[in-house]
């Protein structure tokens, strides 16, 4: 559970979300800097920031702290489901999907 592994899953989150880390520095109150540091193994953090990482990036705080695999394993459930669709249902997937964050972020 070192610096390094936790901030390379911050910023593979942070990807996933498609936040920049002006954006995720924001939503969490902290700089770019930061932000920065953390993902490069040269900070930790708090546990309040875990939390706040972990409402923002929709994660558990679990897997930000050690890699838990839940994500992954629904993820991959999730690629299961998609790849039983044709071209053109999975862009109604797509729009449904984007839609539902849309509706979850407001």
């Amino acid at each position: 559970m070192g610096k390094q592994e936790i901030g390379n899953r911050i910023k593979e989150l942070r990807k996933l979300r498609h936040f920049s880390r002006d954006a995720l520095a924001e939503r969490v109150s902290v700089s770019p800097k930061f932000i920065y540091d953390i993902e490069m193994g040269k900070k930790g953090f708090s546990a309040e920031l875990l939390k706040k990482f972990s409402d923002v990036l929709g994660a558990s705080c679990e897997y930000i702290m050690s890699g838990d695999d839940e994500m992954r394993k629904n993820r991959t459930a999730i690629e299961e489901q998609l790849s039983k669709f044709n071209k053109r249902q999975l862009k109604y997937v797509a729009g449904i999907l984007e839609n539902i964050y849309k509706v979850g972020n407001e």
